[in-house]
């Protein structure tokens, strides 16, 4: 399965750091590519982290971050079969996205949306 995640802020990099973990093939992405650098730095030093802790081995880490690729463009997501949604909390913007990435998901991918307040 591939999951293409759109916001690399701490929800987007944490939901990506589980599913990369879990085994998913994971597209993050962001306008913004100090944003993308950030989430991918934070996402490897927690792996790193439970490396060291005994929680994963070594070998899981780099497989893992061998399944994580960071884009700034919507197009990467034209193979995706789950999109999740973690932007910012504006309507008009998650709207934005979910109407651009229906000209190019796969008829058969599931579109998720992660909000705390809306």
């Amino acid at each position: 399965m591939k999951v293409a995640i759109f916001g690399a802020g701490t929800m987007g990099s944490g939901i990506a750091q589980n599913a990369v973990t879990s085994g998913y093939s994971v597209t993050l992405n962001d306008q913004r590519q100090e944003a993308l650098d950030r989430a991918k730095a934070n996402i490897e030093k927690a792996l790193n982290r439970d490396v060291e802790k005994g929680r994963m081995t070594a070998g899981d880490r780099d497989a893992a971050l061998a399944r994580l690729t960071c884009a700034a463009t919507l197009e990467n997501a034209k193979d995706a079969d789950l999109v999740i949604e973690a932007i910012i909390e504006d309507l008009k913007a998650k709207q934005a996205v979910f109407t651009s990435l229906e000209d190019i998901c796969p008829a058969h991918t599931i579109f998720a949306s992660n909000t705390s307040s809306i």
